[in-house]
């Protein structure tokens, strides 16, 4: 697709089939990911289980302020109620799910808010794995 981008942000915001002269000239493959986020921007919503892991990993994780490996940190977030179900999913999933209740407990037991949440998710996406 040929694609126009915002001039200040170089945000994709027109996508062509075919060349636009003086508007879109930039050439990507479909697969590229500024394209699939024009296409389809809530795609990050869902990543793999090995990019979620791999970018929550990438991340200082602290609990109370001292740091700690992932494991544990992701044992003591889902401690207490639903603990076992919590980490068969943790160990088992293929995927990850933005508003899943598990990501969901498991972000607020590491303190991480939406905002942070949603920027852990798009990284991930945008991570190879």
């Amino acid at each position: 697709m040929y694609v126009e981008r915002d001039p200040q942000t170089a945000k994709i915001v027109n996508a062509f089939g075919v060349l636009q002269p003086g508007v879109a000239e930039e050439w990507l493959e479909g697969d590229d990911p500024g394209l699939i986020d024009f296409n389809d921007p809530q795609l990050w919503r869902n990543v793999s289980a090995v990019r979620f892991k791999l970018e929550l990993n990438s991340r200082s994780v602290t609990i109370d302020g001292s740091p700690v490996n992932l494991l544990t940190a992701v044992a003591a977030a889902v401690n207490g109620e639903g603990m076992i179900e919590a980490r068969i999913m943790w160990e088992n999933a293929t995927t990850f799910e933005r508003l899943h209740p598990l990501v969901e407990r498991i972000g607020a037991g590491l303190g991480l808010d939406g905002a942070t949440l949603d920027a852990i998710f798009q990284a991930a996406s945008a991570r190879d794995a």
